[in-house]
C-alpha cells in the first residue's frame, strides 16, 4: 500500500491516470478531501480572489469583515513603502526576486500595514515561509498568478481598490470526504455527494479556558482496518463546528482534539447517511476512560493465560472520549493484582502484560491513579479508578475484553467548568462489548463530597433505564464537587472511582 498527503503550500491540484479493471487479485484506490470554510478571502466589486494561500506562522486575522484600501507598493522595499500611506490598510506588494519576502513584510510592518498581500507570478503556490524558522511581524498572505495578474490590472486600470476581506481563523463548517473505488481508477475520480451521501457532526468545545485546539478526524483504511494519518484544522477551544462527512457502512471515521497539554480521541464508528450527532470535547468530568474498537483502541484484555492492561489513558472526557495529558506534571500509574499480590505496574498509559496466569477462575483488581498540577486544569486534579474483576483463560486466538465496569457522567456545567449548587448528575454504568464473564449492573452508589475528599456525603440515586441520577445540593461556601462513584454486576464486577475536584461550583 501506498499513501500519500501533500502539504497543501506544495501544490495546486493532483492528478491520477486512469486504469483498466484488475483481473487477478484485488485493487483499491481511495481519495481523500479535507475541505474547510475559507480562513481567508479576498473580493473587490465583483471579483473574489479566492486562491488565498496564507503564509505559513502568519500572525491570524480576527475574525471579522472589513473594507480596505489596496495600496500598491511595487517590490515592497523599505524604499517603496517611504513614500506610501498604508497604515491600517492592506499592502500590496508582487514577489521579487530583489527583495525577499521578509523583507517586503518587515517594511510594510514598520509602515503600520494590517496586513501584506504578495502577488505570485511563478507556478503553484506561493509560501516561502514553509521554509522560515520566524513568522513575519504581521499577517501576510499571497495570491495564485492568475487572481494576481487580475488584481494588480484594477489596480493599474483605476489607481487604487477597495478590498472586501472575510476573516475566519477558526472555520465554522467544514466537510470530511472519502471515496473508494475498487478495482480500477475511473476516468473520472472526482466526487461531487449529494445530501442523501452525507451526515452532519456538531462539535462542542468545551475547555475551560479560551484558546486554540487542533481538530482532525481520519479515515479508516478498507486495506489494512488502520486510521490513515490526516492533516489537522485549528478549532477555538470554546467554539463549536458544523462537520459534513461522507455517510455509510463502508466508511469509518476516527475523530481526536487536541492542544498543547491535553488531547482526546474517540471510537472509530460510521455515519448514517442524513444523520445528525453532537460530539463534545474537553467537557467534565475528566477520568480514565476504556475504548475498544479494534482500530484505534484496545481494552485490556485476556488471551488464553495472558492478561494484558493495554492503554488506560488517565482524562477522558464526558463526550465518550479517552485522553490523555502531554505534560510533564501529567503521572499516572496503572497496577495489577491478583487478589492482594502485584503481578505488575507502570506510568504514563504504558502497557502491563502478564504471562502464565493460571486458567482458573480467580479474582483479580486493576487500579489507575492519575493526578495533575496544570495551572490552567483546576478540575479532576487527582483521581483512582479500581476495577475489580473475575477472569479465567479464553481463547488464545482472541483478545476478549476483560469485565471491566465503565462509568460515564454527565452534567451540566458552563465553560469555566461550574455547574448550579442543586444540579442533576447523572452516572450511566456499563461494561464494553464482548466482555466475558460480565453481568448485569444492578448495584450503584454516589457519594460527594465539597472539601476535597476530606468527608463525604451518600447521595441518593434514581435508576432510569441504564442511568443513575442523582440530586446535589451543595453548601454556599463550597467552590468543587468531588465523586467517588461505586458500581457492581450480578457476576461481582465491580468498579470503584474518586475524583477529586470533578467540577466547579457556581
Amino acid at each position: 500500500m501506498d499513501s500519500y498527503m501533500p502539504e497543501s503550500w506544495l501544490y495546486d491540484s493532483l492528478w491520477v491516470t486512469p486504469t483498466p479493471k484488475v483481473t487477478k487479485g484485488s485493487y483499491t484506490f481511495a481519495t481523500r478531501w479535507r475541505q474547510i470554510q475559507p480562513p481567508l478571502t479576498f473580493s473587490s466589486g465583483s471579483q473574489t480572489y479566492a486562491g488565498v494561500v496564507i503564509q505559513s506562522l502568519s500572525p491570524a486575522l480576527p475574525e471579522g469583515t472589513g473594507s480596505y484600501r489596496a495600496v500598491w507598493a511595487g517590490n515592497g522595499s523599505a524604499a517603496d513603502f517611504r513614500k506610501l500611506k498604508v497604515r491600517g490598510q492592506v499592502a500590496v506588494v508582487r514577489r521579487s526576486d530583489t527583495v525577499p519576502a521578509p523583507d517586503q513584510a518587515a517594511a510594510a510592518a514598520k509602515a503600520g500595514a494590517r496586513q501584506l498581500l504578495i502577488l505570485n507570478d511563478g507556478y503553484g503556490k506561493f509560501d516561502p515561509w514553509a521554509d522560515l524558522p520566524d513568522a513575519a511581524p504581521l499577517p501576510v498572505a499571497s495570491l495564485g498568478t492568475d487572481d494576481s495578474a487580475r488584481l494588480l490590472s484594477r489596480i493599474r486600470k483605476t489607481g487604487t481598490a477597495t478590498l472586501r476581506v472575510v476573516s475566519h481563523p477558526h472555520p465554522r463548517y467544514l466537510y470530511d470526504l472519502v471515496r473508494h473505488h475498487d478495482g480500477a481508477i475511473p476516468r473520472d475520480p472526482s466526487y461531487r455527494p449529494g445530501p442523501g451521501e452525507l451526515a452532519r457532526i456538531d462539535e462542542s468545545f468545551r475547555d475551560t479556558r479560551q484558546g486554540e485546539a487542533r481538530e482532525y478526524r481520519d479515515d479508516v483504511s478498507a486495506i489494512f482496518n488502520g486510521p490513515m494519518l490526516s492533516g489537522s484544522t485549528p478549532v477555538a477551544t470554546q467554539g463549536t463546528l458544523t462537520s459534513w462527512v461522507t455517510a455509510g457502512t463502508g466508511v469509518r471515521w476516527v475523530s481526536g482534539a487536541g492542544m498543547s497539554d491535553l488531547g482526546q480521541r474517540g471510537l472509530a464508528r460510521s455515519y448514517k447517511p442524513r444523520s445528525t450527532t453532537g460530539e463534545s470535547w474537553f467537557s467534565s468530568i475528566q477520568r480514565p476512560r476504556l475504548l475498544n474498537d479494534g482500530v484505534s483502541w484496545r481494552a485490556p484484555f485476556r488471551t488464553g493465560d495472558v492478561i494484558s492492561t493495554s492503554v488506560v489513558p488517565a482524562w477522558g472526557d464526558s463526550g465518550g472520549h479517552a485522553g490523555v495529558v502531554w505534560a510533564d506534571s501529567d503521572t499516572s500509574k496503572i497496577s495489577l493484582y491478583q487478589g492482594d499480590q502485584l503481578l505488575g505496574e507502570d506510568v504514563n498509559e504504558r502497557i502491563v502484560t502478564v504471562e502464565g496466569m493460571s486458567p482458573d477462575v480467580l479474582p483479580y483488581r486493576m487500579v489507575v491513579e492519575g493526578k495533575r498540577n496544570l495551572p490552567d486544569r483546576p478540575y479532576s486534579i487527582r483521581t483512582r479508578t479500581e476495577w475489580g474483576f473475575t477472569s479465567s483463560t479464553t481463547d488464545y486466538t482472541v483478545l476478549t475484553p476483560l469485565p471491566l465496569v465503565q462509568l460515564d457522567y454527565a452534567v451540566a456545567t458552563n465553560l469555566a467548568g461550574k455547574a448550579h449548587r442543586r444540579t442533576g448528575l447523572t452516572v450511566t454504568p456499563s461494561h464494553l462489548k464482548g466482555a466475558a464473564g460480565a453481568g448485569a449492573i444492578r448495584v450503584v452508589t454516589l457519594e460527594v463530597s465539597y472539601d476535597d475528599g476530606a468527608t463525604w456525603r451518600r447521595t441518593t440515586l434514581r435508576q432510569s433505564g441504564g442511568d443513575w441520577k442523582a440530586q446535589l445540593d451543595a453548601p454556599s461556601r463550597a467552590r468543587f464537587a468531588s465523586l467517588r462513584t461505586t458500581a457492581r454486576d450480578t457476576k461481582g464486577n465491580s468498579v470503584s472511582q474518586t475524583v477529586i475536584r470533578a467540577f466547579g461550583l457556581k
